[in-house]
């Protein structure tokens, strides 16, 4: 089988971001109210939305340049995301917001390095 090297891009609004080491994809439903029934014990479920995609997005090591404009690219409420998505092997584009966004500082050489980069990317 080929490898689709759209598995590994992720674009937000547009902009191509630096491949990432690691994407954890997440794929959640969404309740209105749940509960047990009371008789039998059985789940009662009041499902709003299926399939809500969570994208965990992780890099190594990005140089400042780069963590700046991630940083950037994720600084508004909401936008647009574009990613393959393995349930329809094809790129799709939905509107997120992000997460937490994580990365380590280590004092080098030559000046500071931005490691252990990660970010979560969250559909609206």
């Amino acid at each position: 089988m080929a490898i689709n090297q759209n598995q590994y891009k992720i674009w937000i609004n547009g902009v191509l971001l630096p491949i990432a080491s690691n994407v954890d994809v997440g794929l959640e439903d969404l309740d209105k109210e749940s509960g047990r029934g009371v008789n039998d014990g059985k789940l009662i479920r009041q499902r709003v939305r299926a399939n809500v995609a969570k994208l965990s997005v992780q890099w190594l090591s990005l140089p400042e340049t780069e963590l700046k404009a991630l940083l950037n690219a994720v600084s508004p409420v909401n936008f647009s995301v574009q990613y393959y998505d393995n349930l329809t092997n094809a790129l799709i584009t939905k509107t997120m917001y992000a997460g937490p966004k994580n990365y380590t500082l280590q004092r080098v050489a030559n000046g500071i390095r931005y490691s252990d980069v990660s970010i979560n990317l969250i559909e609206v």
